[in-house]
């Protein structure tokens, strides 16, 4: 009999230290047994460290040290980790529980996927849910062309693709996009499972908060490097198609009448 995957959890982390705490318990109160969750710090000055020396002995690897940045510290992550199955969660963010279970299970029914990944929450500062995030299963012409469908609170990589796993620095926020980005031109092979597996926290000190604008260009620069172009026909084509598949995948999975309902609150 197939024995559970091995996970890995890398979590990059730099003055956090309100959400800190709640992100490890997520994955520690997992209750998953071959777990080894990866912190790299960036030299945080406000607390951050006690959290985690608070929470060594169930920690595999952790460093304190000055870096290059988000990218860097999940460059240096995914160089340490050694799971069958291997995600990030930002310092912030939370997963759901039951989450590796559910993940364990889909990898144990079927490990030739290179990426697995699920719905997601948003929530604010209290840990309530503001927003649900229904994901669809993946077309890589919805990416390009209307909404990056994926989320990494909620996406495990398969580690016969660590070595895919590389981040580009130079991205400030969108360095999770380009990276799927890079694995989709690679015929990488997606799983979309329809359950919530992790929660986005919207609060005024994230980078979404801080540098939303900065989001949107690099969105649109790695759009553009995947050889979309914005001004041409064939992009307003594939958008309304891409729009269509998302609303089908909504009634097919779920999701429509919430997105119907939000829409209409706005």
């Amino acid at each position: 009999m197939k024995k559970n995957p091995k996970i890995s959890i890398i979590m990059p982390s730099y003055n956090q230290v309100e959400y800190l705490e709640r992100s490890i318990l997520s994955i520690l109160s997992q209750g998953y047994s071959d777990l080894e969750l990866i912190i790299i710090d960036g030299g945080s000055e406000d607390g951050s460290l006690e959290i985690i020396r608070k929470y060594e002995k169930q920690i595999y690897y952790w460093v304190s040290e000055k870096d290059r940045g988000q990218g860097n510290a999940l460059n240096k992550g995914f160089r340490i980790a050694s799971g069958d199955l291997i995600g990030w969660q930002n310092s912030d963010d939370i997963y759901l529980p039951g989450s590796f279970e559910l993940i364990a299970e889909e990898w144990l029914r079927d490990s030739s996927y290179d990426v697995y990944y699920g719905n997601i929450y948003h929530i604010d500062e209290d840990d309530q849910i503001i927003n649900k995030c229904y994901f669809a299963p993946f077309y890589f012409n919805v990416w390009k062309y209307y909404d990056i469908n994926i989320a990494n609170q909620g996406l495990f990589f398969n580690v016969k693709i660590k070595d895919d796993l590389i981040i580009d620095e130079s991205f400030r926020y969108a360095m999770d996009a380009n990276l799927y980005f890079q694995l989709a031109s690679k015929n990488k092979k997606f799983l979309f499972i329809n359950s919530f597996l992790g929660a986005f926290r919207i609060q005024k000190d994230s980078k979404t908060s801080k540098i939303k604008d900065v989001s949107l260009i690099e969105a649109k620069q790695i759009r553009e490097k995947f050889g979309v172009s914005f001004s041409s026909i064939n992009f307003k084509i594939n958008r309304f198609s891409s729009f269509i598949y998302v609303i089908i995948m909504k009634f097919r999975y779920g999701g429509f009448i919430y997105t119907v309902k939000k829409r209409l609150k706005k």
